[in-house]
């Protein structure tokens, strides 16, 4: 039996996004995010495929999103910096950073709740 990344490696070529190395971005309990390789439009994208168990997310600005294989996957802008994670092992967020955190959050879950709503009409 493949892997999860052996499919989504699969999965996303069949739509046009060439995965760049051998490894995750990132993952967590909802699925994973690779570095790809737009084809048509020669660039690197974020792409978090979701595990098809949990076929919702929270993210960034989205430029594509579907299905391939049974495995939805959303391809999205690629933010060079610290995660979240990584940058509160420096130390406490100033209010500031937690209220630009804060509203980020809040402008991308808006931003994926108008995508699900147009994919549902």
């Amino acid at each position: 039996m493949r892997s999860f990344f052996e499919r989504v490696r699969a999965a996303l070529a069949q739509k046009g996004y060439q995965v760049e190395g051998d490894h995750e971005l990132g993952n967590g309990g909802m699925g994973i995010v690779v570095l790809a390789r737009q084809s048509r439009l020669n660039r690197l994208v974020a792409v978090k495929v979701i595990r098809p168990e949990f076929h919702t997310a929270i993210a960034v600005q989205v430029f594509d999103a579907g299905e391939s294989q049974g495995l939805p996957y959303y391809a999205m802008e690629y933010l060079v910096g610290d995660t979240v994670a990584a940058r509160i092992l420096r130390g406490p967020l100033s209010p500031a950073e937690v209220r630009q955190l804060g509203c980020a959050l809040l402008d991308a879950r808006a931003r994926i709740a108008a995508l699900h709503r147009a994919a549902v009409a």
